[in-house]
């Protein structure tokens, strides 16, 4: 109903859709993000304050590593910085003995890229330090769909909202192979979703196994 209402072009149904999040969070890197805030202008920030507060933050990423079981990960640092005077800033990234200048720098090629223009008479301002901790999750391999162009088809009544009674095709999903196409209204059943396809639509299967939804 989104496609028709939207105007899309198309939809697309994954294979687990009604699972998408809960497969998102099992495959998902092991990520740890530590902050300590900062209210200072870049020129009168010491550097040895700057190298101890990452030196902590680095820390304490490493230990939350260590408690996932995770020997070693990647560590990235950053900083939140803006002009005197703004409210949003821009997080840029630091390298490990990059100098709090360097960011700052960045921080002005960034602004100008985002908005066009740098206040060059306007001191820069930080505002926070970052540090990210990751560890990379393997991740699965999709399987391409077995061809399968003509999945059996059973016939239900059913309602198309708002009362519209139709006569449509019901085809489970584990029966659709690349290259099948069904033409609404159909229903395609599966264990944790539902596809509905309206009249004046057409569902066609990727080689991946995706659904695409579209009008006919």
């Amino acid at each position: 109903a989104l496609v028709e209402e939207l105007g899309l072009r198309r939809a697309i149904v994954p294979p687990g859709a009604g699972t998408l999040s809960a497969m998102g969070g099992a495959f998902a890197d092991i990520t740890f993000d530590f902050v300590r805030s900062e209210s200072a202008a870049v020129g009168d920030v010491d550097p040895a304050a700057v190298a101890a507060a990452f030196a902590e933050l680095v820390a304490r990423a490493r230990d939350a590593l260590a408690l996932e079981g995770v020997a070693d990960g990647e560590i990235a640092r950053s900083a939140d910085l803006r002009y005197a005077g703004q409210w949003h800033a821009i997080e840029v990234p630091l390298g490990a003995d990059d100098p709090l200048e360097l960011a700052a720098r960045r921080f002005e090629a960034e602004h100008e890229r985002l908005w066009g223009h740098r206040r060059l008479e306007q001191a820069v301002e930080l505002v926070a330090l970052r540090v990210r901790a990751r560890a990379p999750m393997p991740k699965p391999t999709l399987a391409e769909s077995p061809a399968r162009p003509e999945p059996p088809v059973r016939r239900r009544p059913i309602v198309v909202y708002p009362d519209a009674h139709v006569e449509a095709r019901v085809v489970a999903r584990a029966e659709l192979g690349a290259g099948a196409v069904v033409e609404g209204p159909a229903i395609v059943e599966e264990e944790q979703t539902t596809t509905v396809v309206l009249p004046g639509q057409r569902l066609s299967v990727g080689r991946l196994g995706c659904l695409e939804v579209a009008p006919s």
